[in-house]
């Protein structure tokens, strides 16, 4: 109750101070009245005086500069009158008569800059626009008199006017809108109260929203009339004077509708205007249930605190059973780890005993191939004991190679398997393998073909690595290949990749960023950290060699790849892969390809192939150093006449060399032909052996006729050159070898041979394959 009753002193108080904000204008108008009188000085006004000189310019400033005010107006007692208002688009108008006591007034625009008045001149009726009484009451009163009346605008607004003599010859009145009051009020906070305010004459200011109610003010008096419950009839609540009594606001209660109101009133002053206020309030409400209704206040209190312990409570218990589970969890998670700790000892026995005893049965069947080694060379009466004898050894190395991919695999789960790095020349690596397992590929009608690529691997074939695991990697994936494809043919290719040396610095970056974290929060001094940056200098040589083992069998299906290297797994089907070892192997081939590629820091793939091309193409990397061999220079003539080609060449070729090729297997054919030309060397591609002396006479007319504008050429070498060449070409087909290379002994062709290997590089080349020949 108290709350309600401070809330309720609190609004009235701020209407009694908003009232008192709104002070009167009189200061303003007595003012310039008083300025008018001392520039007029008692002389007789005319109206060109009032517009041009010091009246109209005085009422001009005035209402520009004045605050909140709309119409300024000056009335002299000879019925001259002159006024400035803003109209309701803020436009300055003019009003004014300029004969005395006439009926008619003229309306204009004003420049709202200068003052000065522009356009048509309006007629307007005096007779309903002008109120004597304000006038009459200004001449009689010296400091000025106040009233509520109406503007000169259309809709003739309600204005709170100041009206002040000037010396008794005219009136100087200053009015603002009511509209401004009406706002003033509208922006305070009633507490859910209804406000009225009006004149002591009843003229209303603001009107109250009191449902099924009339306020009416006369005379300080409130009269306030409400419906009945049936709404047919109309009561008086109360009438009463709201004048203060000892100080004290008026309060009264009343009901409406059946519904009890306190009504609070009392006088102000709004800008030197009498008024009453009305401030009414609905007894209902919040504040009033609690009041009348305090057993079901308190029943809602203990709700609300049980309804908190209980929500309390069940927190509390899902807390709790979160927190048991937690520690089931981790109690098994426990048990687990060391479950799994247990298993990885055994795991760890178990694997030594099976390595210690691999190594035993490898050690008796070293043993039995020995004693069958004996056993041959004494069985040659017997034919058939030697052949079962070879049987029994070739069963033996089946069983040791078994068992060494089983040792292998003991040894890389043990973390026993270490890389033997040492020199070697990749290129002759690579061409190893190729003459190692080309017989195999001739008998299954398979061509094995070495893809020298870019010539990257020529360029930089002196590395040094594990030679045997790599080696072995080449034979595993080959073999397969070889064993699985049934036609056509099977590559190897081989590139040096260009590193990306900014990785190895950012990853030495990393390590040594959290190497210094460390060391900050375990207080070390020492900057072992640097060893990363160390080792990253060190491994600037190393580069990243890319293998591929192309075939064309049938493939492995997609499903199926991500599994060919889990050991003792085999694909059983016809496809490609360890799953091709339908009746042979034990599976351990990729499995011990990967896990050695991963030792060399390499990566193992299966490459994906062109919709509708056949085979598998395996590609893996490994990491080699490069070693800088010292230059060399090979005479061109050893290299021709003698010693093994190889994939590096030692002087680039000029651009009229030739190749005559006349073999078969495309892939064979589309290798030689891309390594060829990018040495610069034309490459000719021959269908049919007749066609081959042909081409050497286009050959020979080219040739002679450089020859005859090179002063450095002997006459007799281009006269004996074709015959030799075909020559050459028939010996080749003998021999499986290049052409004019190994064929003729003729000195002429020899010493041509020689001329031109010292001055040029330029030569002619024909390879025929032995059995076209």
């Amino acid at each position: 109750m108290s709350d309600s009753y401070s809330e309720h002193q609190n609004s009235i108080s701020a209407i009694e101070a908003t009232s008192r904000f709104l002070l009167p204008l009189n200061t303003s108008a007595l003012n310039l009245a008083r300025t008018l009188s001392s520039a007029l000085n008692g002389s007789e006004l005319s109206f060109v005086t009032i517009e041009k000189k010091v009246i109209a310019p005085s009422l001009f400033i005035a209402l520009s500069t004045i605050p909140s005010l709309s119409q300024i107006s000056y009335v002299g007692l000879n019925g001259l009158m002159f006024s400035y208002y803003n109209d309701e688009d803020d436009q300055k108008l003019a009003v004014f008569c300029n004969t005395s006591f006439s009926s008619n007034w003229y309306s204009m625009l004003v420049n709202r800059d200068t003052g000065v008045l522009y356009g048509k001149a309006i007629t307007l009726n005096a007779t309903n626009r002008i109120n004597e009484t304000w006038f009459q009451e200004a001449l009689n009163r010296t400091e000025g008199y106040f009233s509520l009346g109406k503007g000169w605008n259309d809709d003739q607004d309600s204005l709170f006017l100041t009206s002040v003599t000037m010396d008794g010859s005219g009136v100087i009145s200053v009015g603002f809108p009511v509209q401004v009051v009406i706002d003033h009020f509208a922006a305070l906070n009633f507490s859910g109260g209804y406000f009225h305010l009006a004149t002591v004459d009843g003229d209303v200011i603001v009107q109250s929203e009191l449902p099924n109610a009339e306020i009416t003010v006369n005379n300080n008096t409130v009269l306030i009339r409400a419906s009945e419950l049936d709404g047919s009839t109309i009561r008086s609540i109360s009438n009463c004077s709201c004048e203060p009594v000892d100080g004290n606001r008026v309060s009264f209660h009343g009901r409406i509708m059946g519904e009890k109101y306190t009504f609070y009133c009392s006088t102000v002053e709004i800008a030197g205007v009498q008024a009453v206020y009305v401030l009414a309030y609905h007894k209902g409400g919040l504040v009033t249930i609690i009041e009348e209704n305090t057993k079901l206040s308190s029943l809602l209190l203990i709700l609300m605190f049980v309804s908190i312990l209980v929500a309390f409570i069940i927190f509390i218990f899902f807390s709790i059973r979160a927190a048991k589970r937690e520690m089931y969890l981790c109690a098994a998670f426990v048990k687990q780890m060391n479950a799994t700790q247990q298993a990885e000892r055994k795991s760890m026995f178990k694997t030594r005993t099976y390595l210690r005893a691999n190594h035993d049965i490898r050690s008796s069947l070293a043993a039995i191939s020995t004693l069958l080694d004996l056993c041959h060379a004494d069985a040659h009466p017997h034919p058939e004991l030697a052949a079962n004898l070879v049987q029994i050894k070739s069963c033996n190395k089946d069983l040791l190679d078994i068992l060494n991919s089983v040792l292998n695999i003991g040894k890389i789960e043990a973390g026993k398997m270490d890389l033997e790095e040492e020199e070697f020349n990749l290129a002759q690596l690579l061409e190893n393998v190729v003459d190692v397992e080309y017989p195999s590929g001739i008998k299954k009608g398979v061509d094995v073909v070495l893809d020298p690529c870019d010539g990257s691997i020529g360029k930089l074939s002196l590395v040094r690595g594990d030679r045997v695991k790599l080696k072995q990697i080449l034979f595993n994936l080959l073999r397969n290949a070889i064993k699985f494809t049934s036609d056509g043919h099977v590559s190897i290719r081989a590139v040096v990749k260009k590193r990306s040396f900014e990785k190895e610095i950012i990853a030495s970056n990393g390590n040594l960023v959290s190497k210094c974290l460390s060391l900050l929060f375990c207080k070390k001094e020492d900057f072992e950290d640097m060893d990363a940056l160390h080792r990253a200098e060190q491994n600037l040589n190393k580069m990243e060699f890319e293998f591929e083992v192309d075939d064309t069998g049938k493939g492995i299906p997609k499903d199926k790849q991500a599994s060919i290297y889990e050991e003792f797994i085999q694909v059983k089907d016809t496809t490609v892969g360890e799953g091709r070892l339908e009746e042979e192997g034990c599976g351990l081939g990729l499995g011990i390809v990967q896990s050695i590629v991963r030792l060399m820091d390499g990566e193992i793939g299966i490459v994906d192939k062109e919709p509708g091309e056949r085979g598998t193409c395996f590609r893996f990397t490994v990491m080699l150093m490069v070693c800088q061999p010292e230059p060399t220079l090979e005479p061109l003539e050893d290299s021709v006449n003698g010693g093994e080609p190889r994939c590096s060449i030692s002087r680039s070729p000029a651009a009229s060399s030739h190749v005559i090729l006349y073999i078969t297997g495309e892939e064979r054919k589309r290798v030689l032909k891309k390594y060829m030309e990018s040495l610069n060397i034309k490459v000719t591609l021959v269908k049919q052996g007749k066609c081959i002396h042909r081409l050497l006479e286009k050959i020979k007319c080219k040739l002679d006729y450089s020859y005859s504008n090179s002063s450095r050429r002997p006459e007799s070498s281009s006269a004996n050159f074709p015959a030799k060449s075909a020559s050459s070409s028939s010996t080749a087909g003998t021999n499986d070898t290049f052409a004019g290379i190994k064929g003729g002994s003729d000195s002429s062709w020899g010493q041509y041979t020689k001329n031109n290997s010292r001055n040029c590089s330029t030569f002619i080349l024909v390879v025929i394959e032995s059995s076209l020949g």
